[in-house]
């Protein structure tokens, strides 16, 4: 690191548990900041701690791998049942020609 102090002044509280924050610390430190590392109450999570603390983003995660729901979420219609593609190709272009056109100020659009 330079000799350039850039953060000499600045206060860092860092509250971190990332892989890379206490690098990210030293780093802010190296350039003149005053850090102050903050740590847990009770020091470091136990396995059971960690474990509860992921479930619920492994549970969501579960969910929305699923290939329905990611469908469903995309910007697609769903999943059509390969016999119904005719009726739905006819009522998706029934839709698009009922619908009312507005009047508009620009050109075309090329994608």
């Amino acid at each position: 690191m330079g000799l350039n102090k850039e953060l000499d002044g600045f206060l860092v509280v860092a509250l971190e548990q990332a892989v890379a924050a206490p690098y990210c610390s030293l780093l802010l430190a190296d350039a003149g900041a005053r850090v102050i590392k903050i740590e847990r109450a009770g020091g470091e999570w136990s396995a059971q701690d960690a474990a509860a603390f992921k479930q619920p983003t492994i549970d969501m995660f579960t969910q929305q791998s699923h290939p329905l729901y990611a469908s469903a979420r995309l910007w697609d219609d769903g999943i059509i049942d390969p016999r119904k593609s005719r009726e739905v190709l006819a009522l998706s272009l029934a839709a698009a020609c009922n619908a009312p056109i507005e009047e508009t100020r620009f050109g075309v659009f090329r994608m």
